[in-house]
């Protein structure tokens, strides 16, 4: 699962790598990708600061959306 991503030439180059050695291995990536977003990597400093009232956004935040996605991926992949 790819998280963090940023759409640039050097990240696309490694997904592909990363596409290819994984589907070799037996263990193909999520086609769901996770883009960055700050408001998700810094959650956890807004909650301890501030409490869940500082979290409610990450409801509208794409990475967000992309992580019920891969939940949602892994979960028909296991069955």
């Amino acid at each position: 699962m790819l998280t963090q991503w940023r759409e640039v030439r050097s990240m696309r180059d490694i997904r592909a790598a990363l596409d290819v050695q994984s589907t070799l291995l037996g263990y193909p990536m999520f086609e769901t990708v996770v883009p960055y977003d700050d408001h998700i990597e810094q959650a956890h400093i807004s909650l301890v600061s501030g409490g869940l009232r500082n979290v409610f956004g990450w409801r509208t935040s794409g990475a967000a959306s992309a992580y019920r996605k891969v939940t949602d991926e892994l979960v028909r992949k296991v069955g």
